[in-house]
């Protein structure tokens, strides 16, 4: 049997709807057989690899599901992403994110997270958008973590880290195995301004764009902070 275990991240500044929101995906991976670490971090603004990196340290199952904690995706797309990670790949168990409404995540998680495949409620908040490999939920052999390194610690705030990882892993391990299917995305209170990347993220998102399917130049990006 494939071991695989759930890698989520959270700040220890997070307001009380996203902690419900981590609260209730937490429940709903593990009625589904999924062990689930989360690493937490202090930093400010938020550094995804602080949170994630070193919880994956803590986990030794060969497949990882590093997930984001306000995310589900449908578990027969999962199913198919951890078996072909188990085979030395890695997958994206969905092909749209749709996010939900404020009312419809409360719907959500009034309810038995193990009642819930997918949201019986689906009014959404704006019109869906396409997976970004990388970001949202991604399973992979450990061993593709290895090569990868894990998130570039040098991005800070919101966005760039999940593009960075999709950049490595597409020049690294080869193609997703996009599994289709949807990825419910729950509502929590927005983050304020800090979402705006800095000019210093921006460049760093420039460099794995040009490192992009060029082999040396991505181990040299990413040897520069592991």
């Amino acid at each position: 049997m494939t071991t695989a275990h759930v890698v989520m991240g959270a700040s220890t500044a997070d307001d009380d709807s996203r902690r419900r929101a981590r609260d209730w995906t937490t429940r709903w991976w593990q009625s589904r057989g999924w062990p689930v670490t989360v690493g937490h971090t202090n930093q400010s603004p938020w550094c995804k690899a602080d949170a994630y990196n070193a919880a994956v340290t803590a986990v030794t199952a060969d497949v990882l599901i590093v997930a984001d904690a306000d995310s589900i995706p449908r578990p027969r797309a999962l199913d198919r992403a951890v078996d072909h990670a188990a085979t030395g790949g890695w997958a994206v168990p969905f092909r749209k994110v749709r996010r939900l409404t404020a009312d419809a995540t409360d719907s959500l998680l009034a309810c038995d997270p193990a009642s819930q495949d997918e949201p019986a409620v689906r009014t959404l908040a704006q019109a869906p958008h396409d997976a970004l490999p990388g970001g949202g939920v991604v399973v992979m052999h450990r061993d593709i973590w290895g090569q990868v390194g894990g998130f570039d610690p040098r991005f800070r705030g919101w966005g760039g880290e999940d593009y960075a990882l999709g950049c490595a892993l597409r020049t690294l391990a080869g193609p997703a195995l996009m599994c289709g299917g949807n990825l419910w995305h729950l509502w929590h209170t927005p983050q304020p301004d800090c979402r705006a990347a800095s000019p210093a993220t921006d460049a760093l998102g420039w460099r794995y764009r040009k490192a992009k399917f060029k082999p040396d130049a991505m181990r040299a990006l990413i040897g520069e902070w592991r």
